[in-house]
């Protein structure tokens, strides 16, 4: 019980400052929060509330003589310590007389400090939102506005937190339900109010590793027989601590992603497209959460999940490291039955110290820098000789093969007498659910098979708890909706918006333009440097890492689609994940969103980050894995974009449309490409059938001058000066001037124009 108390009151040890903010009470936030605490019954377990009343040095002290050596509050202490680094600044308390603490300043954005050399230092910061279960994530991006939060905002928090706390009862099984509490209200609550320091942690990204750190501590502890936490965490000794390997950061990577989610080919691939993304986030998510139950853990020790990857903090114990061998021969076998080798699991860790997780010695990237070399080493070395051995004679000699996958064992023969394999017919068979489901189960029976004997489910509320009543160490998960309750471990963020599952429908909605689906992939430029060099060495701290990584989720999970239900976009998000996504729709609304997506995401990100893509148009019944390689070696073109051909390095930030010759920078597509667009429409809407034959001949003409030639200026005078009464001379030497400066944009504008107005 000791370390449940501990994670309860690290999670909530800076509650009070949202009660010194929302009332005129002159008194330091933990008195408040500690008061406020004790204000619920259940919550009166001296433990919990000294983590919260103590866990400053100046109160500590006053009260360390009449308290015990092992008291837990000297842990939370210490984790608040390394969370916010706060060993580099005076220990100060919010509430405290004589300093800069201003009740009003919003919440700053991460990105002001991102790429800080090279683009400079901002100010921006975020309005004050805050949203209940009922609600979705709400758009909030950064501005330049002097946003100030006022102590109404704070006062309508302490209200919305009193009746879920009054329902939260402080055991194993709620501790996810408080964490999806803090972070419905307290994503937008600066952590701190100091107006000398970076205002850029949310009070829910400080509070929830400061949980994670002071846990895995706990456990440190109990392995080596240490009971003097006073002696090691506050008196002489606490300089020592920090240089102690007392954690694990501990990281899965998973590898064929891309191949398991894009390689199907049958007649309801675009249908089970979305069920294979959303099966590998959630068996991340799940497998996270059985690691995290095993090491008895929080979630609150799940740094940054998605895109295949995760990271969690762990105590650096040989009961752990046992663990976690004994976990991934586990996982690695059911991965080989399961998957043979189209998917891999690699699990790796580290030794870090405290200081190391402030970066106080600079060691802060060499963490994610180890990690990566031990995953590179551990793909490199996947399988041992007699698992390379059963592979090699496992082999089927079966001639029949699944009708989407292609594989060849473990067929389940259908009504019309072809076959498909039991994992893809488990994903058609699920598919339509995770649209209309809020609630995910994982149990004892269900429809898809997940690690140590369980499945999972995509279910009404009722039925969840009805399965919940009968098998009591059911979990269960929502989508994109924060809940609170026994059980209920968290929420999955889902790309999921769906315009219609039927793609002929869609298509048919279209009334003018060519009859084609577009596909857009595309992806962050250079995040993985972003994150292991972005954030200046003075600012680097597990917290800030924690929010970006958060940050970039946010965006690509739940604000993308509320940015496609706002102009109801004919598209299906097919995988969204923490750095990319795949969609597939109206090619029209492919081309007009990812304008809206470049803009929308430099907005969010203040320009300090930039995307790229590939764009592709298919007829309907295209196998998808060729839409999907094809869109994505779109995609890798934009990535190789340079701005000037002689440039050492890429400049990306750009996107490609149809053909990998058609690589243009976004400024391009919108300044240019689609400027033209509007004009051709203006001049071109009220022709007949001749306006497009004119254009057919203009472009076959700009077509037929090799790069290194000019075009023949009399043919194309003579070709505009048949179109000058109808169109104007104006305009014709508007493109004549174009078709001799800039051919490859007229081109693809002209292009663009035929496909959008062409008959059905």
């Amino acid at each position: 019980m000791n370390k449940i108390n501990l994670i309860y009151g690290s999670l909530l040890h800076d509650i009070g400052k949202i009660n010194y903010r929302g009332t005129s009470e002159r008194a330091k936030h933990s008195k408040l929060g500690g008061d406020f605490i004790k204000s619920f019954e259940q919550f009166k377990i001296t433990d919990l509330t000294d983590c919260i009343r103590y866990h400053h040095a100046q109160e500590m002290t006053s009260v360390k003589s009449s308290k015990k050596e092992n008291a837990l509050f000297y842990l939370t202490y210490m984790a608040d310590n390394i969370s916010s680094g706060m060993d580099r600044r005076p220990d100060l308390e919010e509430g405290e007389d004589g300093f800069s603490w201003d009740k009003k300043v919003a919440l700053s954005s991460v990105f002001n400090v991102l790429h800080e050399k090279e683009k400079g230092r901002q100010t921006y910061s975020y309005p004050f939102v805050a949203r209940t279960h009922e609600q979705k994530e709400p758009l909030n991006f950064p501005n330049d506005a002097q946003n100030q939060y006022t102590k109404g905002y704070y006062d309508g928090l302490i209200s919305d937190m009193k009746p879920v706390l009054a329902k939260l009862i402080p055991d194993k099984q709620h501790i996810n339900s408080l964490l999806q509490m803090m972070e419905s209200l307290w994503s937008y609550v600066p952590s701190s109010t100091d107006k000398t320091q970076l205002v850029d942690i949310s009070l829910y990204d400080h509070s929830r590793t400061t949980a994670a750190i002071a846990s895995a501590i706990y456990d440190y502890f109990q392995a080596e027989n240490i009971t003097d936490y006073q002696k090691e965490l506050f008196d002489d000794n606490a300089t020592e601590f920090y240089e102690k390997k007392v954690f694990l950061m501990m990281s899965f990577d998973m590898s064929g992603v891309q191949s398991f989610i894009y390689n199907i080919s049958g007649s309801k691939a675009l249908k089970s497209l979305r069920a294979r993304s959303f099966y590998l986030d959630m068996l991340l998510e799940y497998l996270s959460d059985n690691l995290l139950d095993k090491l008895e853990l929080s979630r609150a020790n799940l740094i940054y999940s998605g895109g295949g990857h995760a990271y969690l903090l762990l105590s650096n114990t040989e009961a752990t490291k046992k663990i976690l061998s004994d976990f991934e021969q586990e996982l690695k076998a059911w991965f080989l039955d399961k998957f043979k080798i189209d998917l891999f699991l690699a699990m790796a860790y580290t030794e870090v110290s405290g200081n190391d997780l402030m970066n106080k010695n600079g060691h802060y990237r060499d963490i994610y820098r180890r990690l990566s070399k031990e995953i590179s080493a551990k793909k490199a070395n996947r399988y041992t000789v007699k698992e390379i051995l059963a592979l090699n004679g496992g082999g089927s000699e079966n001639e029949r093969e699944c009708r989407e996958c292609k594989r060849s064992d473990l067929l389940i023969k259908e009504d019309d007498n072809k076959y498909i394999c039991g994992l893809c017919h488990d994903l058609q068979k699920i598919s339509s659910h995770l649209i209309e489901e809020d609630i995910f189960v994982v149990a004892n029976e269900g429809v898809l098979d997940l690690p140590f004997g369980k499945k999972m489910s995509a279910l009404s509320y009722t039925k969840a708890e009805k399965i919940k009543q009968k098998e009591s160490d059911a979990k269960l998960y929502t989508k994109n909706i924060s809940e609170t309750g026994r059980d209920l471990v968290t929420k999955i963020d889902m790309g999921d918006y769906t315009y219609s599952s039927d793609f002929q429908k869609m298509l048919q909605e279209v009334e003018k333009g060519i009859n084609r689906l577009g596909v857009l992939r595309a992806d962050v430029d250079n995040l993985g440097q972003a994150f292991i060099n972005g954030i200046p060495d003075d600012y680097l701290s597990i917290s800030r890492t924690a929010t970006f990584s958060r940050a970039m989720s946010r965006f690509f999970k739940n604000y993308l689609n509320q940015l496609l239900e706002e102009k109801h976009y004919k598209i299906n998000v097919i995988y969204a994940g923490g750095d990319d996504l795949f969609m597939i729709g109206a090619w029209q609304d492919i081309l007009d969103f990812s304008l809206e997506l470049k803009a929308k995401f430099a907005e969010f990100t203040q320009g300090k980050l930039t995307l790229s893509a590939g764009i592709g148009m298919f007829r309907e019944k295209y196998p998808v894995a060729r839409m999907a390689a094809l869109t994505g070696d779109l995609e890798d073109a934009a990535k190789d974009y340079k701005v000037h051909e002689n440039d050492d390095k890429a400049t990306k930030n750009a996107v490609t449309l149809f053909d990998s010759e058609n690589v243009f920078s976004w400024e391009t597509l919108e300044t240019d490409i689609f400027v033209k667009i509007e004009l051709l429409t203006e001049k071109f809407a009220t022709f007949d059938e001749t306006g497009n034959t004119f254009i057919y001949r203009l472009i076959a003409l700009l077509r037929g001058v090799k790069d290194d030639q000019q075009i023949n200026i009399a043919r194309l005078a003579y070709t505009l000066s048949r179109m000058e009464e109808k169109i104007g001379s104006e305009f014709a030497q508007k493109l004549y001037d174009w078709a001799n400066s800039d051919r490859k944009t007229l081109i693809m504008a002209l292009e663009i124009y035929v496909l959008k107005t062409r008959e059905r």
